[in-house]
């Protein structure tokens, strides 16, 4: 890995992608509910979490699932579920199939085997 082309890419990403929308983030009047007691009905809160799930969907990790949370009363959770190698070398393996644990693929061997000697 060439570290100065890694740092270019990095600022390059930081120009083009983060800082345009932290910019538009910024000019949204959103407040926290100590300062906002109005924060629901005013609807600020939906727009910035609207912008940072657009922003964190477009750039999310591969196999990632993206979710937002939220609960009467309470501010939102933005939520990004990445699977770890395990998980991801069961959707490999199940080929669009359910994925299942690696004993019971196991066992569908061992059973497909039994049935193959009939």
């Amino acid at each position: 890995m060439n570290p100065e082309k890694l740092q270019h890419e990095l600022n390059q990403f930081w120009d083009d992608e983060i800082v345009p929308t932290l910019t538009e983030y910024i000019k949204i009047p959103n407040k926290s509910p100590a300062f906002d007691p109005d924060w629901e009905e005013s609807g600020h809160m939906d727009r910035a979490l609207d912008l940072a799930t657009q922003w964190a969907d477009a750039h999310k990790p591969e196999d990632s699932t993206l979710h937002v949370k939220r609960l009467p009363g309470r501010t939102p959770l933005i939520m990004i579920e990445i699977p770890g190698e395990r998980e991801r070398e069961q959707r490999r393996r199940s080929n669009g199939v359910i994925a299942v644990p690696e004993q019971t693929w196991y066992q569908l061997v061992e059973l497909s085997e039994e049935l193959k000697r009939g």
